[in-house]
């Protein structure tokens, strides 16, 4: 009988030890699933904050580049007007949400400047004699009027002016709108010679 007690008692206390291993291993899985709560909802409120950053900075991007576009056409105005009104209509058609006519127009903005350029500079003698937009701008990059980067942006407005023209309902991620303006305006900067503010 001695015997049974004892294993009676053993097994108690295997069974303690058991129910108590296992409180504290659901105290501990308790408290990991408070803790990947916490660090979620901390997440996602951060996520939402920077979604939200994110959205205010939109609208502001496109009012910046609406901004740079009126300025470098106050830089035009009276030197070259025909380029001064296609600015003037390229800003027009980024406030009524047609982005990707802008670009084009754009791309038609830095097409003939290169024109002007490659007729100034006795590479061509007349509009009619200049090579095709792809042909100028690797010109350009040889002759020192853009850097690579700016030959490889100005590929990429070349690119969607293209696609503008020959393809439906066309629409460009975002971002890329906002490079294709921002380095187009910058391009055109650098082909007349005037500063970037």
């Amino acid at each position: 009988m001695e015997d049974n007690t004892n294993n009676d008692s053993g097994m108690n206390f295997l069974l303690g030890c058991l129910a108590l291993g296992g409180f504290v291993w659901a105290i501990n899985e308790k408290n990991k699933v408070s803790q990947l709560t916490s660090a979620l909802q901390k997440s996602q409120t951060s996520y939402l904050k920077l979604l939200n950053d994110y959205t205010k900075h939109q609208s502001s991007f496109t009012e910046e580049i609406k901004r740079q576009l009126v300025e470098l056409r106050k830089n035009y105005e009276g030197i070259n007007d025909a380029v001064a009104i296609e600015l003037k209509s390229i800003t027009e058609l980024i406030e009524g949400g047609q982005e990707e006519t802008a670009i084009a127009k754009l791309t038609k903005v830095i097409e003939n400047l290169l024109k002007d350029k490659y007729i100034a500079e006795g590479k061509a003698s007349d509009t009619k004699s200049c090579p095709q937009l792809f042909k100028m701008l690797q010109g350009a990059l040889n002759f020192n009027w853009i850097d690579q980067n700016e030959y490889n942006f100005s590929n990429l407005l070349r690119e969607q002016r293209n696609q503008e023209a020959h393809e439906l309902a066309v629409k460009f991620p975002e971002n890329w709108r906002y490079i294709s303006f921002l380095s187009g305006i910058e391009i055109i900067y650098k082909l007349k010679g005037f500063r970037n503010n």
